[in-house]
């Protein structure tokens, strides 16, 4: 179906053919001009890539009655008879709403996902998805104009911001090693974060020559019809010195170089 703000359709899902999949409703572009495309199929996990899970314990919210919380409050020892003494009222302001808590959301045992966020995403990445994510309960609860024009600013803001965090923070890293040849590598390595290919096992000597004849054989036939190229002679200045080298220049040269050279 259309994926884009003109009618257009940009956006594939691409599967095998026994994949079983439902594509929910596509709803129209909000933030950008392409469209949000959300599917559910069933899929295995990566046995080389397990999850990192951890245990903790956390108040499910959701199930909180206010009301039931704010009439045990209202009958408690804080409100009917507070104490005078300040440390005793603030020792009976914490004992009484943790007992309430514990009593209309109790601490439940749950397993978590652990994730690691990015080396770039400090305090100020944190300060602009909290207030993205404000303006867009905001403006799921109210549906309205302003609400949906602050959401889609901040989004823009947010969107910038990350970018230039982005390139900001790899381009130090990268200058940062860029005399050290194998930090650099890993440091490339990491950035690019290439797929882990597993060697075949079925790959043999012969197969691994024939890929490469045919694929000689392939560029041959495909240019055996080409015109020959055009190759001009053009007037150049003759070499016909060298300048002596200098012993700074060989020390410059050989000291940049790693220990691994020969």
């Amino acid at each position: 179906m259309p994926t884009h703000r003109h009618g257009h359709t940009l956006d594939l899902v691409i599967t095998r053919d026994d994949q079983a999949f439902k594509v929910l409703p596509v709803d129209p572009p909000l933030l950008s001009d392409r469209s949000f495309v959300v599917l559910v199929c069933s899929c295995l996990a990566s046995p080389d890539a397990p999850l990192s899970t951890s245990k903790r314990y956390v108040r499910n919210w959701r199930t909180l009655d206010v009301d039931a919380f704010v009439s045990d409050l209202q009958t408690s020892d804080l409100v009917v008879s507070p104490p005078d003494d300040v440390v005793a009222a603030f020792e009976c302001y914490d004992t009484t709403l943790r007992t309430l808590l514990d009593k209309h959301a109790p601490l439940e045992l749950k397993e978590v996902k652990c994730r690691s966020s990015a080396r770039l995403f400090d305090s100020e990445c944190h300060a602009a998805k909290r207030t993205t994510r404000q303006l867009e309960s905001k403006y799921h609860r109210q549906r309205t104009t302003e609400t949906l024009t602050a959401w889609k600013r901040q989004f823009d803001f947010q969107r910038s911001l990350y970018e230039a965090k982005f390139v900001a923070f790899w381009t130090a890293t990268v200058d940062a090693c860029k005399r050290n040849p194998r930090k650099l590598w890993r440091t490339v390595h990491e950035l690019l974060q290439p797929p882990t290919q597993q060697a075949s096992k079925e790959l043999s000597a012969d197969s691994f020559a024939d890929y490469f004849r045919s694929k000689v054989a392939t560029i041959r036939a495909s240019t055996a019809s080409a015109a020959p190229p055009d190759i001009r002679p053009r007037l150049v200045s003759p070499l016909t010195s060298f300048e002596l080298v200098t012993e700074e220049e060989i020390s410059k040269l050989l000291f940049n170089l790693p220990a691994k050279s020969c």
